[in-house]
């Protein structure tokens, strides 16, 4: 027996469990209760994250006590690489051209008339030779308004780009998007607005008024031990009748 317990004051003095791990004593006998990040007998093995690969789109994990760190490759960030960098400018394309994000990189989907990584260049549309028995072929820049700007939008020439002239009624770009004029609300009183091409309306709900005269007559009897008498009593009213008033 004392040999027990001197090897219990022995292991509480020596504190057997690591990493800050908690010493519980029992008999001839101890439990250590191991911080986050840790587990084993004696709390020294430390708990590897990066198990479960939380790391994506190839970021590499660092194992941390109870965490992780993520490396991410190019072209992505966030906690667990998850995230795509955009990519896209305002300036990424020219001409009109659509920017399509990638990975670290992006690529422009060109209007007719323009080509090029960047929707720099103006095709040559006289390169196919479209004129026939000698006729002289003349390469305009870019496309014709009519495809560029949609809705009859007028086209005009800005040095190495453009911009359109919408028709009332017309928003964007290149014209493309209809205004609404409706938005916000320029209707007061509760009115309803309806928008269309240029304009808008206002519609009010109105109520008619109208008065009507009616008159009641009711059947009022007396009696008495010598006669009886019948009498006739008639009134008249105004009742106010609108669409919202309910006679029963």
């Amino acid at each position: 027996i004392l040999n027990m317990a001197v090897m219990a004051i022995l292991l509480s003095l020596s504190d057997p469990c690591s990493n800050g791990g908690m010493c519980q004593d029992r008999v001839n006998a101890f439990v250590c209760v191991c911080l986050a990040g840790f587990r084993g007998e004696r709390c020294a093995e430390d708990i590897d994250e990066c198990v479960s690969a939380p790391c994506r789109n190839r970021g590499n994990c660092t194992d941390c006590v109870n965490s992780y760190t993520c490396s991410c490759s190019v072209g992505f960030s966030g906690i667990n690489c998850e995230i795509n960098t955009p990519d896209c400018t305002e300036s990424s394309c020219f001409n009109g051209g659509t920017c399509v994000d990638g990975i670290n990189s992006f690529s422009c989907a060109c209007l007719p008339g323009f080509t090029g990584n960047y929707c720099q260049h103006d095709v040559n549309e006289c390169d196919s030779r479209p004129c026939q028995n000698g006729g002289t072929c003349q390469d305009g820049y870019g496309v014709s308004a009519a495809v560029l700007c949609h809705n009859t939008g007028q086209c005009v020439d800005v040095g190495n780009t453009h911009l359109c002239r919408c028709q009332a009624g017309y928003t964007g770009s290149y014209c493309q998007e209809q205004v609404d004029e409706c938005m916000p609300n320029p209707c007061q009183n509760g009115a309803t607005c309806t928008d269309y091409l240029g304009g808008y309306s206002c519609e009010q709900i109105t109520y008619k008024l109208e008065y009507y005269r009616i008159t009641f007559r009711s059947l009022h009897c007396t009696s008495s031990l010598h006669e009886s008498n019948i009498v006739f009593l008639s009134f008249s009213a105004f009742l106010d009748i609108t669409e919202s008033t309910v006679v029963r």
